[in-house]
């Protein structure tokens, strides 16, 4: 029984390498994109009203507007995340029953 629940142990930290490593790597890729994206709309707001080509009551729209897109950025990569909990999640739980199941003679669970 000590070898089974190490090689639990062992799948479950696998799969959360796997999953870790990937998922940090795609929500890092994304928050770049968003944050920038939201300072690239304030700069080109900032010098639109500068020059004149925009009233100040404008750009406070635009700046709303900014601030919401950079919160569904957000809230996207909260999905990624929560998606890739499940996901790890499922794979842990399919692990230990493959083991437990691989130990008796009928599928228990």
């Amino acid at each position: 029984m000590a070898a089974v629940s190490e090689n639990i142990a062992n799948l479950i930290l696998a799969q959360a390498t796997a999953k870790g490593t990937d998922t940090w790597t795609r929500i890092q890729s994304a928050s770049q994109v968003y944050v920038r994206g939201y300072a690239q709309t304030l700069l080109a707001t900032a010098k639109a009203v500068t020059a004149g080509d925009i009233t100040a009551s404008e750009a406070k729209q635009y700046a709303k507007n900014a601030m919401f897109l950079l919160a569904m950025g957000i809230t996207n990569v909260t999905h990624i995340m929560l998606f890739e909990v499940q996901s790890f999640l499922n794979g842990v739980i399919k692990a230990i029953k493959d083991q437990i199941n691989g130990l008796l003679p009928f599928a228990l669970l």
